[in-house]
């Protein structure tokens, strides 16, 4: 059943998850309650049963810890990516920039402004460990972060 899921169901649920993942939680209700029903069913669990220790045990995600998960290989890609254009520089310029670790998101003036990507990417970023950040290998970095995401949460 877990390869069903990982086959099947999980691509589905990663297709663009970085434009809707941070929708409202009455929007995401229906994709987290499937969800839930699917771990259930891959267990052989109760309806009332509760999921959230048969996640872990299974190795799958919740939707929102995949979305942090996508949200820290986009901000690792853009930390580390060897085609940067607007590396930081010595000399004062307006253009001068941050490396992503340092950087600070200017506080939204809205509720849609704390779910843009850009905030949001930089806020998971941020608060990810360290030693997970400083891994630089992408494929460490996936593992790392998939780790990192599923005990914090």
């Amino acid at each position: 059943m877990e390869l069903l899921h990982t086959a099947f169901i999980l691509p589905h649920l990663l297709y663009c998850i970085e434009s809707w993942g941070a929708a409202s939680k009455s929007r995401l209700t229906k994709i987290v309650t499937i969800q839930k029903r699917l771990i259930r069913n891959i267990h052989g669990l109760d309806r009332l049963t509760h999921s959230a220790p048969y996640f872990r045990e299974s190795q799958i995600l919740t939707i929102h810890q995949l979305y942090d998960l996508r949200l820290l290989i986009i901000s690792h890609q853009n930390f580390y990516s060897s085609t940067k254009t607007n590396k930081p520089h010595t000399h004062t310029t307006r253009h001068q920039t941050l490396a992503l670790d340092d950087t600070q998101p200017d506080k939204p003036i809205n509720n849609y402004g704390l779910k843009h990507i850009l905030y949001a990417a930089n806020k998971i970023w941020n608060s990810s460990a360290v030693n997970v950040r400083e891994i630089r290998q992408i494929s460490k970095f996936k593992i790392a972060a998939k780790e990192w995401v599923s005990r914090s949460s």
